[in-house]
C-alpha cells in the first residue's frame, strides 16, 4: 500500500497537468495501489493523447486485476466509469 505521502506526489503532478511524473509515479507505484490510488488517479484527465500507449495498457491491465481481486470494491461510480471509459480503446 502506499502512505498518504506518496498519493500526495501523484495528487501534485496530476495538479501540474505533469504527465511524465505521472507515468513515473504510476510505474513505480502501481504493483501496490490500493481503492484510494485508483480514485486518485481516476480523477486526473485520462486524454490518451497524454500518454504513452504503453503507459495505458500497464494501467489497463492493473485495473483489470485489480477489479477481478475486489480491490475496486468500493470505488465510486463515477469513477469507475471514467477509468473504465479511459481505456476502452487501449489493447490488452
Amino acid at each position: 500500500m502506499i502512505t498518504w505521502e506518496q498519493k500526495k506526489e501523484l495528487v501534485k503532478a496530476i495538479n501540474n497537468k505533469n504527465y511524465k511524473e505521472i507515468e513515473k509515479f504510476v510505474d513505480q507505484y502501481i504493483e501496490v495501489f490500493d481503492c484510494q490510488s485508483w480514485d486518485i488517479l481516476a480523477c486526473m484527465p485520462l486524454i490518451q493523447d497524454n500518454y504513452s500507449k504503453g503507459f495505458l495498457n500497464k494501467v489497463k491491465s492493473h485495473y483489470k486485476k485489480a477489479y477481478e481481486n475486489g480491490l475496486l470494491d468500493n470505488l465510486s461510480m463515477r469513477h469507475a466509469i471514467r477509468l473504465s471509459f479511459a481505456f476502452s480503446d487501449t489493447e490488452v
